[in-house]
């Protein structure tokens, strides 16, 4: 996990590395000394429309957090980097990739989390399903009741053990991994990692609760292993499924109709019929104040770019209800998988550790939300010299936005999860409690 999340963060240091070059060799130039030769061209190069505008390209990024060594697998349907630059339309680098897969911390990979989530019970279910049945099947009950141990009493050792066992287990991960990543890579220990192997302490919890309920009927063996296999099918597999595919059906999100819209669009007229490639421009200095003494001289060098960037902007605002229709669903969609978590603690605690890893839906949509906000932030920088003159200043450059991502806060979400998984717990313990109370 380590690994992986190690070599996103060089591509993307790589990646911002590049891209500031290019414009800090455009900032350098724009203020070099004139009075030489090499100055000189060094400032028309920073100053001309076109090459200030093709280097002042700006990454947007999301460096992985700590905790994402832990569940990697939404990692590949996220995107931790855009670069663009003012010419690009916004729906050219906004990729309609959201997140498939809301209830999945997998995606091909072994993954902690994996294991957590879903290897873990199945080894608890392999040592609990029969703690009480086992002893009436091979006879050894009578024995175990005639020292004064009770069915209760009885259950709650073979608790206390499997606890014990499984936390053992979990620390053992827990601290090997940490003493690896501390020798290998340099990584020290950080609070979402005590978070991460604490939520999976009150998952643990949970499914020994639910074993112990189970047992706390006094059914035979066989019917302990069927219940308690089809609990952990359907708690980690079956109801996921379901919930997906019924938010997928209460919420349809039909990507088809803006998918042409990332796709940069085409018309012959503009390079041979200068009256109609101006005519964008009119028409833009007619809807918006901003461009109202657009320049629409067709002998300009920056006469085409100013037609396509006119262009792009008519497209976006005629299709941006379209664009608001798919996100208003996206985000609907999201809530119906947010509200399972309520009643699945599979998906609740897989919910928590994409949200702790900073790589679930929110995260993506938050990631997208401030790279729009960049974009738009790099056009206002450039579109008045573009439609108003043909040069650049320091002033433009100056003016560049620069691309802030702060993950998102989980002390909401952390309170709501442990609540939910405490009063579970306690539930399946209460109840099971009273049955073994009653006496055959």
């Amino acid at each position: 996990g380590y690994t992986d999340k190690k070599a996103k963060t060089v591509t993307i240091t790589a990646f911002r590395q590049q891209s500031d070059s290019l414009l800090n060799a455009m900032k350098a130039g724009i203020s070099a000394d004139t009075i030489t030769a090499e100055g000189k061209a060094a400032y028309n190069r920073s100053s001309r429309l076109n090459p200030g505008l093709w280097n002042s390209r700006l990454p947007s990024f999301k460096l992985p957090v700590s905790t994402a060594i832990f569940n990697i697998g939404q990692g590949d349907v996220f995107p931790y980097y855009y670069l663009f630059a003012a010419e690009n339309f916004e729906m050219q680098w906004l990729k309609q990739t959201e997140i498939a897969n809301p209830l999945r911390s997998l995606s091909g990979h072994f993954d902690v989390s994996f294991w957590i989530v879903y290897l873990l019970p199945l080894m608890i279910l392999l040592l609990l399903f029969n703690a009480l049945s086992g002893e009436r099947d091979n006879g050894n009950w009578r024995l175990i009741a005639a020292q004064g141990i009770s069915e209760k009493a009885w259950l709650k050792s073979k608790l206390i053990a499997v606890a014990l066992l499984a936390a053992s287990l979990l620390l053992i991960i827990a601290f090997v991994g940490l003493v690896v990543n501390q020798i290998a890579f340099r990584h020290g220990f950080a609070w979402s990692d005590g978070l991460f192997f604490l939520s999976a302490v009150v998952y643990l919890c949970f499914w020994l609760s639910l074993f112990y309920f189970i047992n706390s009927f006094r059914r035979p063996t066989a019917y302990n292993a069927l219940v308690s296999g089809v609990a952990w099918i359907a708690i980690c597999f079956v109801f996921p499924v379901i919930i997906s595919k019924l938010a997928a059906s209460i919420v349809p999100v039909d990507n088809t109709s803006i998918s042409s819209f990332s796709r940069r669009p085409q018309d012959p007229r503009i390079e041979s019929n200068n009256l109609f490639a101006a005519g964008f421009i009119k028409q833009l200095a007619k809807e918006e104040e901003f461009y109202r003494k657009a320049d629409t001289g067709t002998s300009s060098p920056a006469f085409y770019l100013r037609v396509y960037h006119a262009w792009h902007f008519l497209l976006h605002k005629e299709r941006w209800p379209v664009v608001q229709q798919y996100f208003s669903q996206v985000e609907k969609r999201q809530q119906v998988t947010n509200w399972s978590g309520l009643i699945n603690p599979a998906a609740s605690t897989d919910g928590y550790l994409t949200a702790l890893a900073d790589n679930d839906a929110a995260a993506f949509h938050h990631f997208t939300n401030e790279t729009e906000a960049l974009h738009k932030g790099l056009q206002r920088a450039f579109f008045g010299k573009l439609f108003n003159g043909n040069s650049f200043t320091r002033d433009e450059y100056n003016r560049l936005p620069e691309f802030t991502y702060y993950r998102n806060n989980l002390p909401l979400s952390l309170t709501a999860y442990f609540v939910f998984m405490m009063m579970l717990c306690a539930g399946l313990m209460m109840r099971a409690n009273r049955q073994l109370k009653q006496v055959l």
